[in-house]
């Protein structure tokens, strides 16, 4: 597993991923959107920029941090 390890790559992601959690969309997806380009097939990094741009690159005014998961 850590073969595939990227540094670089987890440093940009957990940097995008504070971002989303702060409500700050754009600078989250432009952050995922590099990250893609080191690892183009991660999953988390495209399952957040769809939820990103499901939200139009707006947090909602409620932001908590999180989404609620609505189905499994």
């Amino acid at each position: 597993m850590r073969k595939t390890y990227n540094a670089q790559f987890a440093g940009i992601f957990a940097e995008a991923y504070a971002a989303y959690k702060k409500g700050d969309f754009g600078d989250a997806h432009a952050k995922l959107q590099a990250g893609l380009e080191l690892k183009p097939n991660d999953g988390p990094s495209k399952t957040l920029i769809e939820v990103i741009e499901d939200f139009g690159m707006k947090a909602p005014e409620d932001w908590a941090g999180y989404r609620a998961l609505t189905s499994k």
